[in-house]
C-alpha cells in the first residue's frame, strides 16, 4: 500500500488558520497592553509633576513657619498663591 504524503499537509493546513488567528490575536493583545502601559506611564507623569510642585511649596511653607521673619506673611501669601495657580 502506498502512503500518501498529502494527508499530514492537509491536517497542518487545516489547523494553520486557527494557529495563525491565535498568534494574531496574541499579537493584538500584546500591542494593546503595550499601549495601555504607555498610557499609564503618561498619566502617572502628568499626575506626579503637579504633585511635586505642591510638595515643594508645602516644604517652603513649612520652613517659613518654623523660622518666621517680618516678611513671612508676604512669603506665605506668595507661596499659597503659587500653589493655587
Amino acid at each position: 500500500m502506498r502512503r500518501s504524503y498529502r494527508t499530514p499537509t492537509r491536517r497542518w493546513n487545516s489547523a494553520w488558520p486557527n494557529a495563525r488567528q491565535r498568534l494574531e490575536a496574541e499579537a493584538r493583545h500584546a500591542e494593546h497592553f503595550a499601549l495601555l502601559g504607555r498610557l499609564a506611564t503618561g498619566v502617572s507623569h502628568e499626575i506626579r509633576n503637579p504633585l511635586s510642585a505642591i510638595f515643594l511649596h508645602v516644604d517652603l511653607l513649612e520652613e517659613e513657619t518654623r523660622t518666621p521673619s517680618p516678611a513671612s506673611a508676604a512669603t506665605v501669601a506668595d507661596t499659597l498663591m503659587e500653589i493655587k495657580t
